[in-house]
C-alpha cells in the first residue's frame, strides 16, 4: 500500500509540474489580436493618442439666463424713449450660424435693459425693451443709452443689455447679457461668467455724441442647406 501511495504522490507531482510549464508557455506569448477576448485589449493598446486641430477664433456665443424677459415687447430698433437721461448707445451686430460665417436673416431677437435709475420696465407698453427681426443679411442695428448697474439681492450688478434670440433650430431661445469693458464693477474671477463683453467707443450721430460698438451673435446651429 505504501508504495501505491508513493507512486500515486509521483503521478501527481509531474503532471502539476508539466501544468505550470505550460502555462509558463503561454503567458509569455504575445497576445493574438484575433483571440476571442483580446480584441478590446489590442485595440486600446495600437489606438493612437488623440490628437486635437489648434483653436480657431470661430466659437458660438457664450449663454446665459434670460433674467426679466417679457413677451410683447414693442416692434422697434429703438428702446429708449424720446428725451431719456443717460448716455446715447448705438449697438451693431451680424446674427450668425455656428460657422461663423452664414448670416441668419430673418431671426426675432428680444432685447431689454435698466433705464438710468436702474429699473426694468414691466408696464404696457414698455420702455427699454424692442422685438425685431435681423435683416436679409443677418444683421441689426439698435439704438439706446448705455443702462445704469443696479442692485440685486444687496449686490450691485455691472450695467449690461439682455439678448433673446429665438431660432427654430435651437430647443430653447438663446439668452445672452451684454456686458462692458473696463467695467469696474466686473470682479476679475467672474470675467468668464460675463462674458460676452464689449468695448465701448466714442462716435458722434446726429442727434449729438454717442456710444458705439458691436456685438456679434454666433448660435449653435448649422448653416442652413442650401
Amino acid at each position: 500500500m505504501q508504495s501505491l501511495q508513493t507512486v500515486l504522490f509521483f503521478v501527481l507531482g509531474l503532471a502539476g509540474l508539466v501544468g505550470m510549464t505550460l502555462w509558463a508557455d503561454r503567458v509569455t506569448e504575445p497576445l493574438d489580436p484575433l483571440s476571442p477576448g483580446m480584441k478590446t485589449a489590442t485595440a486600446l493598446a495600437v489606438l493612437p493618442t488623440p490628437t486635437f486641430a489648434a483653436p480657431n477664433s470661430c466659437r458660438t456665443t457664450p449663454g446665459s439666463f434670460d433674467f426679466g424677459y417679457l413677451p410683447h415687447a414693442p416692434l422697434t430698433t429703438t428702446l429708449a424713449p424720446p428725451f431719456a437721461g443717460g448716455t446715447p448707445l448705438v449697438i451693431s451686430g451680424t446674427l450668425y450660424a455656428n460657422d461663423c460665417t452664414t448670416p441668419l436673416p430673418g431671426v426675432q431677437i428680444d432685447v431689454w435693459q435698466v433705464d438710468e435709475t436702474g429699473r426694468y420696465d414691466q408696464s404696457i407698453p414698455y420702455t427699454y425693451r424692442a422685438r425685431f427681426r435681423t435683416d436679409a443679411a443677418g444683421h441689426f442695428e439698435l439704438r439706446t443709452v448705455k443702462p445704469a448697474p443696479y442692485v440685486v439681492n444687496r449686490e450691485v450688478q455691472p450695467a449690461h443689455i439682455h439678448f433673446r434670440v429665438d431660432h427654430p433650430g435651437l430647443r430653447r431661445p438663446f439668452g445672452a447679457e451684454l456686458h462692458f469693458a473696463d467695467d469696474p464693477l466686473i470682479p476679475p474671477r467672474y470675467h468668464k461668467y460675463f462674458e460676452p463683453v464689449a468695448s465701448l467707443n466714442q462716435t458722434r450721430t446726429p442727434a449729438g455724441p454717442a456710444l458705439q460698438t458691436r456685438f456679434d451673435i454666433v448660435l449653435a446651429v448649422p448653416p442652413p442647406a442650401p
